[in-house]
Order: C-alpha cells, then structure tokens, then sequence
C-alpha cells in the first residue's frame, strides 16, 4: 500500500505569515490553488481509493482536485486531522514573540493524531482488501506529529526528517501490510510543482524557513 501524507497548498495566512491553527478557517491564494491542481495532476497517476482530510477549508480545497481525478475513491473527513490551536496567537504574525501557553500542547497534538492512526489509518494497514494508495490531506505540524507515529509502529530504522513539509508537498511510504514493514519511502516531496506558474499576481509567499521549521511551534 501506497500513503501519502500531504500537506495543503499555500493558504492566504501562509502569505500574510501568520498563525493559522484550528481557530482559522482560511482559503487556499490563487498560487495554493494552482499547486492544488498541480498536485491532483500528479497523483492521478495512482489509483487512489481512499482519503482522510482534515475538514478545513485549505485541506478541502487542496483535497478536490485529487478526489476529482478519482471520484470512486472514498474520503473520509475527520476533525483528529486538524491543525493545532494556537489560542489567542491565531491571526498573529508568526515573527512576533508570543507566547504560545493558551495553545494546544504538543503532547495534546501527538495524542489526537495517535488517535486518528489507531481509529481510522491502522484499520487500513490490516484489512485484507488493503487499499492500494490511501492519501492523509493534513497539516503542517499535524503531519509533523503522525508521521513519527505511524513509523514507530513499522520495523523503520532511517533518520526521519525534523522539517516541516512545504505547501502541497508530502510523504511517501510504501506499505508491505502483510509483514509489517515499510518497503521505501521519500519525504518532503515537492518536485510535481516545479512547473506551477507563478506571475507576480499570484505568487504568493516566497520561501520562508519559518514554514519549514517546527521546533519552535511544538516547545509548549
């Protein structure tokens, strides 16, 4: 089995640089839209045959042109798939010093997203009609804190990557579901956006290491 992890395309707090947990419910720019449609190209090459998506706007939307390229596949909204909350620092630039301490915890993060893997995810890995390809449309640091927890779980000794995925980009892991084990992976995969156009008008936020770097967002 195929999953794929993926992170939704720039949404306009990306761009404006601010915080954007759960308490934001914000769209996709016209760039995250064209990395969307960029993204639902190359994967339908896969016969995709189920989709976990966090319900927000920005994982919808990055979500639609996938289920579009397959509309036999099932997608499956769920609130455990959700960004973390950053309390009263949501809508705030993400350069100023806040404190995160009315944010939802880190632990509380890893605990959600276990519970997503056992519930909805695991059940997956062990069914006898496995899927062939399941894709997760997630988070940033909500995918930061599953990744680690599916991997445990599997006979995985490679160093796993600590950056943050960028807009659209994803994980890769090859399932063997009988043996448990991971046969291959690739992480932080971004290469099908290479050819997204970006005129002036539409281009969005330029790279920012702070969308890459997670430490400082999970220290509480």
């Amino acid at each position: 089995m195929l999953l794929y992890l993926v992170r939704h395309a720039e949404s306009t707090d990306n761009f404006r640089r601010l915080y954007s947990g759960s308490g934001r419910d914000v769209e996709l720019t016209e760039l995250g839209q064209q990395q969307a449609l960029a993204l639902g190209a190359h994967l339908s090459e896969r016969r995709v045959s189920r989709l976990f998506v966090s319900p927000m706007k920005r994982t919808r939307a990055t979500a639609a042109p996938i289920s579009g390229a397959w509309p036999e596949a099932e997608v499956v909204f769920s609130e455990l798939l959700v960004e973390r909350h950053f309390g009263s620092t949501e809508g705030r630039s993400v350069y100023a010093d806040i404190a995160l301490s009315d944010a939802e915890s880190s632990g509380a993060v890893t605990v959600r997203v276990g519970e997503f893997y056992r519930s909805l995810l695991l059940p997956e890995f062990l069914a006898e009609d496995a899927p062939g390809v399941v894709v997760v449309v997630s988070h940033g640091m909500t995918i930061a804190k599953l990744l680690p927890v599916i991997l445990s779980d599997f006979e995985y000794t490679p160093s796993v990557p600590v950056a943050m995925l960028p807009n659209a980009g994803y994980h890769m892991l090859d399932i063997d579901c009988t043996s448990r084990k991971i046969r291959s992976s690739a992480f932080r995969v971004n290469s099908h956006l290479a050819g997204v156009k970006t005129a002036k008008a539409l281009k969005g936020a330029q790279f920012d290491s702070s969308q890459t770097r997670i430490d400082s967002f999970f220290k509480k």
